[in-house]
């Protein structure tokens, strides 16, 4: 064992040494149990990996099943058949957290990680070379490439060390005839379905390629033949209790077969855009766009690269490098996606492996929604060519310095794949793990209910993520969770509950404001299902969009993060009869559903302030509307209270709509708060009636009403949704007045020209204005410095970014006109 040691003394150093290196300040925040920080790039997702360890223990307590869970998605649950369950990773985190905190438990499992998928390659590439020196840079290559040191997030993806198991198993059972290392690579390969799918997936390409390439020289051997079927049935039955029921998830399978596809550049190969120095020097040499779709973690190095090359101008050892070669490149050509893309320039016409492969196998091929995950299969080969190579170098130097080149070289190729971790001075997620900010998990241990389980809002991705985290401290069931690749299935219920489904439109739910019976029945339900509280978390994404939901309710438990609610709570804001705001609300947001006014501004008269600020807030976080709705109330003092769902000020509106109930509609109606209203606007028509309400047209007082009724009409239709409804002149001695009716449904924006030419055909002069969602433009011209005369108007329409005319059609008489319109003749 000590001569052991001793032999491969230079493994252990230089793999400890790059481990502290470059997974740095990993190792520092293992040993300080006051700071929660990960190693991760996307720290939610490694949450769910803690959740992950969380969920193993309770697997292996008999508390939980391997392939559904109801901890998350409660009451009904979801399948975790496509959730990549990493079991090993799992324990080991779970098993370090008896003597840790969480975050350094996970610290201590990906440094692991590392040195197991380094050691597992050594291992391999020492008895494939017969020569410890090559294995130790192949190790390098393999341990420390940039999908195990970037993909910190998603061990699953990053550990990579049964590749060189289950391939030295295979190579060396087949090469010295030993069936019991066939049966060891056949149970860890079928195992690998524990990891994650895309593993095992490289595995049995990287193992048909390699039987492959072995039966060209046997396959007329029994005791081969006998071993491959013995491979295939050992990997098979390993893997079979994780695959079939993948097999028979029907929904799942068909949302594998229509992912996207993203292509991967070329350039990703030989780009480390996350390395600090090669990273930008290499954009700025290879003049790469900005924004490429570039692989993080693809680059296969340049020193690697021209070993290869060395290796391949050797006619002693390209015979035995030709079929690792093949398997690299069908991995690296797997690994570009459907089409292919080189420096920016996509080439969609060229076709690579991966398009065949998904109309042929779409549930294997297509669920790889990044192709680069395909760079698995790709490492090993990579190391052992590279090893070769090296091989072929060391014979012509002097034996004395063989080992410090061999080291030289590693430390150039950990110098290439090096990538820092990103904020080394702050700790991850600190504040989101303080006593305080989990002082809620306390308190509702301490509530009275034998059994508690939780609707944690906001809804969301990111935010199920930290829920996630909590429940791995609380155990407590949780309506809404996160899963690789979620089935829509786990939100069947959510979808079903009046409450649940508006809280995840990001819709607020009170009583006050909705369907109080259907308010109340959904709340039913949810206490029949077992559910006891609702935590509001204030401090996540999409808060305010909910926030609404617990107005004037009183919280259980409050702190500055959360509010907490038992449903009694909402129960108990439920009012046992409407009062005026509820009646007002109500009628007049089902009013506004059935008035015939657009985009234009709106007006109503609640009785009262507090009736105005209930339906506006009604409007704004419960029922938005696309009209700038303005509603008018006066208070006890005789005060004028204006409130607006836009930043629209109503006197500058030159007309307005006004809605209001069937009662006292003649034109003279004039109620106390209407007096301010009626002191700016005169009634022009009712343009709209029915049995509970009326819509009524308002002008400004210096504006006649001809301005909008028939006797100006002139319907004009211009491209991309742009109306021309009403158009009305006033002409005085020293300036000429134009109203227009616009609507516009482009989310363009367009402007009007008002051009007068004499009658020589001359431009006299000319106003520009945007067109805007209001009911009546208004247009005034000054002409006191043009001479008398006749002059004729013309109107255009044309696009504000461009100045592009548009072209119309009169409706009227279905004439066509490409730029102008002759609008009028008058005589100044």
């Amino acid at each position: 064992m000590r001569s052991a040691i001793r032999k491969h003394m230079h493994f252990i150093m230089v793999t400890a040494f790059l481990i502290a290196v470059m997974t740095f300040p990993t190792i520092i925040y293992v040993f300080n149990a006051d700071a929660f920080w990960l190693p991760a790039k996307h720290c939610c997702d490694a949450l769910q990996k803690l959740w992950d360890a969380w969920y193993v223990k309770q697997i292996f307590t008999a508390q939980a099943d391997l392939l559904f869970t109801d901890r998350i998605f409660y009451p009904d649950g979801a399948s975790l058949t496509y959730h990549p369950l990493f079991l090993l990773h799992g324990i080991a985190v779970y098993a370090l957290q008896l003597v840790m905190p969480p975050s350094n438990a996970y610290s201590i499992a990906y440094l692991l990680m590392v040195f197991s998928t380094a050691f597992a390659a050594y291992g391999y590439l020492n008895w494939l070379f017969k020569d410890r020196w090559p294995a130790l840079l192949g190790a390098v290559i393999f341990g420390f490439c940039p999908q195990v040191l970037i993909l910190r997030s998603w061990p699953e993806i990053a550990w990579l060390a049964p590749v060189p198991i289950i391939i030295y198993g295979v190579h060396r059972g087949i090469t010295e005839k030993r069936a019991i290392l066939i049966i060891m690579a056949g149970l860890t390969a079928g195992l690998t379905s524990t990891v994650s799918m895309y593993l095992i997936v490289c595995i049995v390409v990287t193992l048909a390629f390699f039987v492959c390439a072995l039966a060209l020289s046997r396959w007329r051997d029994r005791v081969f033949q006998f071993h491959i079927l013995l491979l295939l049935a050992l990997t098979g039955f390993s893997c079979a209790w994780r695959v079939v029921p993948m097999l028979q998830d029907a929904e799942q399978i068909d949302r594998a077969s229509v992912y996207t596809d993203p292509r991967v550049d070329l350039i990703s190969f030989f780009v480390n855009e996350k390395h600090p120095v090669l990273g930008p020097l290499a954009k700025d040499l290879l003049q790469i766009p900005e924004k490429p779709k570039t692989s993080e973690f693809s680059y296969i190095g340049l020193a690697p690269i021209a070993l290869i090359c060395f290796g391949l101008f050797n006619k002693r050892k390209r015979r035995q490098m030709l079929p690792w070669l093949g398997l690299l490149l069908l991995f690296l050509i797997l690994s570009l996606g459907s089409t292919l893309s080189i420096n920016g320039i996509a080439y969609e016409n060229i076709k690579l492996p991966k398009h065949f492969l998904n109309q042929l196998l779409p549930p294997v091929f297509a669920a790889f929604y990044r192709p680069d995950v395909f760079m698995t299969g790709a490492w090993l080969p990579l190391a052992v060519l590279s090893g070769l190579g090296l091989q072929i170098l060391l014979d012509r130097i002097p034996i004395n310095i063989r080992s410090r080149l061999v080291l030289a070289i590693a430390l150039i190729v950990a110098f290439e794949y090096y990538s820092p971790i990103p904020e080394l001075a702050k700790p991850q997620l600190a504040a989101f793990t303080t006593k305080e900010r989990l002082a809620f998990l306390d308190w509702l241990e301490s509530e009275p209910q034998s059994e508690i389980s939780l609707i944690n809002l906001p809804f969301g991705k990111f935010n199920s993520l930290r829920y996630s985290f909590f429940q791995s401290l609380s155990g407590y069931p949780q309506v809404e969770g996160y899963l690789s690749r979620t089935p829509n299935s786990a939100y069947d219920y959510i979808g079903a509950n009046f409450l649940l489904n508006a809280w995840q439109s990001r819709r607020p739910m009170h009583c006050e404001m909705t369907d109080q019976e259907a308010f109340l029945s959904g709340l039913a339900q949810l206490e029949e299902d077992g559910f006891s509280h609702v935590v509001f978390h204030r401090d996540l994404n999409n808060a305010q969009a909910v926030s609404e939901s617990f107005r004037n309710i009183l919280p259980a438990y409050r702190d500055r993060f959360v509010f907490i609610f038992r449903l009694s709570d909402l129960r108990d804001g439920c009012p046992e009869e409407l009062s005026a705001r509820h009646h007002f609300t109500r009628v007049f947001a089902d009013a506004l559903k059935r008035s015939p006014a657009g985009h234009e501004t709106l007006v109503l008269f609640p009785p009262t302030p507090e009736v105005s600020d209930h339906f506006m807030r009604y409007l704004r976080h419960f029922d938005p509307v696309d009209k700038n709705i303005v509603a008018i109330a006066t208070d006890a003092q005789g005060q004028v209270d204006i409130w607006s769902t836009t930043s629209i000020d109503p006197e500058r509106q030159n007309a307005v709509w006004v809605l209001k109930e069937r009662q006292g509609l003649a034109p003279e109606w004039t109620s106390a708060n209407s007096a301010w209203f009626l002191q700016r606007f005169k009634f022009c028509e009712q343009i709209y009636t029915d049995a509970t309400i009326a819509v009524d047209l308002y002008v400004k007082l210096s504006i006649p009403c001809t301005a909008l009724d028939s006797s100006s009409a002139l319907e004009i239709h211009y491209l991309d949704g742009v109306r021309l409804h009403n158009a009305y002149m006033e002409v005085d001695s020293d300036r000429v007045r134009f109203y227009f009716a616009w609507t516009r449904s482009a989310t363009k924006h367009y402007s009007f020209s008002i051009q007068l030419f004499d009658e020589d055909g001359q431009k006299a002069i000319q106003h520009d204005s945007v067109i805007q969602s209001e009911l009546l433009t208004s247009v005034e011209i000054e002409t006191a410095q043009l001479p008398q005369g006749l002059y004729v108007v013309k109107l255009i329409v044309y696009e504000f970014d461009t100045g592009k005319s548009q072209p119309g059609t009169v409706q009227a008489t279905m004439q066509r006109f490409e730029r102008e319109f002759d609008l009028a003749k008058i005589e100044l």
